[in-house]
């Protein structure tokens, strides 16, 4: 049975908000990163900065350019989504990695979390091999 890394959990999402979630196979949240991100690029970037930025340029090249055109308020934002979806990707994988989340019964897949029917040999939402069978 895999079980994903936190610490990799957190530093892919490091890399782009949404990229920790894909790893752990969470489609929804991932897509909300991704949504959010760009929102708040969207939204908080004036356009005169994101202007600047070559669509064929490098993404280190683009990071140069944003982060030394764009204020540190502006920077703040994107820190606090790129901060939060590290502490969700990292505390979604240690919550799958010990098989449970808060207040929810054991006959759930330890890969996705999703609820089992009794006597399964394997996940039929992630094909993950099961230990033993659920009680």
């Amino acid at each position: 049975m895999t079980r994903k890394r936190p610490f990799l959990a957190g530093l892919l999402a490091l890399l782009y908000p949404g990229l920790g979630h894909i790893y752990l196979r969470a489609w929804k949240r991932a897509l909300g990163w991704f949504v959010l991100a760009i929102a708040t690029v969207a939204l908080v970037i004036p356009s005169e900065v994101i202007e600047r930025v070559d669509p064929l340029d490098s993404p280190f090249t683009v990071s140069e350019t944003v982060v030394s055109a764009a204020s540190a308020g502006e920077l703040s934002a994107l820190f606090v989504v790129v901060g939060f979806s590290v502490a969700d990707a990292y505390l979604l994988a240690r919550r799958r990695q010990t098989g449970q989340t808060a207040g929810e019964s054991t006959d759930r897949c330890p890969n996705c979390s999703k609820e089992l029917e009794d006597d399964l040999e394997f996940c039929p939402w992630c094909a993950t091999e099961l230990e033993e069978a659920t009680d």
